[in-house]
């Protein structure tokens, strides 16, 4: 004989559902929903990666591709060439010389050696 009645094991029935639903619910389904969050944001994030990548790549191939022509101008330099005159000379061409209110030179050889970086530190005179 059965101790509960039918109403009562329709109770048990359905309070055993609910709580199946529960635990399913609880460590299936939330984890499940967690995971696709994470992987979502881990997919943003290299996809913004990917981005930087490529546009570093572009700059990258556009600052080397004049590398060929660049050794070629420099030879065609004097060898008395300073950056500072070449300004210097160019202001003077355009007129603008008499607005500098001064000019300072810095080099510094680079990292390899093999050549020097010359800098011109410009100001203008402010105009009111």
């Amino acid at each position: 004989m059965n101790p509960l009645s039918t109403r009562e094991q329709f109770i048990v029935v359905t309070g055993i559902f609910v709580v199946f639903v529960f635990l399913a619910v609880q460590f299936v389904f939330f984890p499940l929903m967690d995971r696709k969050k994470e992987l979502t944001r881990i997919l943003t994030i290299e996809q913004d990666g990917l981005q930087q990548i490529s546009t570093l790549r572009s700059q990258y191939l556009k600052m080397t591709r004049g590398m060929d022509k660049q050794p070629a101008s420099q030879s065609d330099r004097p060898p008395e060439f300073t950056l500072f005159s070449f300004l210097d000379s160019r202001a003077e061409a355009s007129g603008v010389k008499k607005n500098i209110d001064y000019m300072r030179p810095f080099s510094q050889t680079a990292e390899d050696g093999s050549f020097q970086i010359s800098k011109v530190r410009l100001k203008l005179k402010t105009c009111i």
